[in-house]
């Protein structure tokens, strides 16, 4: 991401709670069903949305789920994180072969 106020391409990031790296998603159901399917290890996994923070005009990461052994818990409530360009710049991007998505754009 070439600035804080570029909209991503991407609606959710999914991540082990003890990772960087990350998953990034442009459909919901495809980021609940990896998460699912990553908690069965025994991992805590966090699903953030994007959020757009209407004051600043810029993005960040809002965890909303949290997903352990495919029980979902869901924060109504949950606050903003870090900076989108934060994720996608702290860790390795792990399902970079997605069609909708190309990593030089990020």
């Amino acid at each position: 991401m070439k600035s804080k106020k570029e909209k991503p391409k991407f609606e959710y990031i999914v991540r082990f709670n003890d990772s960087l790296d990350y998953y990034l998603f442009e459909d919901f159901n495809k980021a609940l069903k990896k998460a699912m399917t990553l908690s069965v290890k025994g991992k805590i996994i966090l699903l953030y949305e994007i959020f757009f923070n209407s004051t600043t005009r810029e993005f960040f990461g809002k965890n909303t789920f949290v997903v352990y052994d495919k029980e979902v818990i869901y924060d109504k409530h949950a606050n903003p994180d870090l900076h989108i360009s934060f994720y996608v710049n702290a860790g390795e991007w792990l399902n970079p072969k997605e069609e909708w998505l190309i990593k030089e754009d990020i």
